[in-house]
């Protein structure tokens, strides 16, 4: 879901759904979309990756908002009760 009014796009995992590669594949689409430099965001990559496998508890929902503005990049995981942020400066 992409939300315009905040420039934010969400991804929602259901908990029967194995989410792998997909948060990093967001994110690589998401830096295409807005012409960022890929290596400005690699180790954001990294390390989303290995948050989203801190919060993932089983049989959970797991939610990925990714928001790009002038400065930064954005993004917040949620499952269940777990929320964790990431976030890199553009410049």
């Amino acid at each position: 879901m992409h939300n315009k009014k905040n420039n934010i796009a969400t991804l929602v995992f259901p908990p029967s759904y194995t989410i792998d590669e997909l948060p990093r594949v967001a994110l690589a689409s998401i830096l295409r979309i807005h012409q960022i430099n890929p290596v400005i965001a690699s180790d954001l990559a990294v390390s989303l990756q290995q948050k989203v496998k801190e919060v993932i508890i089983n049989d959970s929902t797991v939610e990925i908002d990714y928001q790009v503005t002038e400065k930064e990049i954005l993004i917040e995981i949620r499952c269940a009760n777990k929320t964790t942020s990431l976030k890199t400066k553009l410049f």
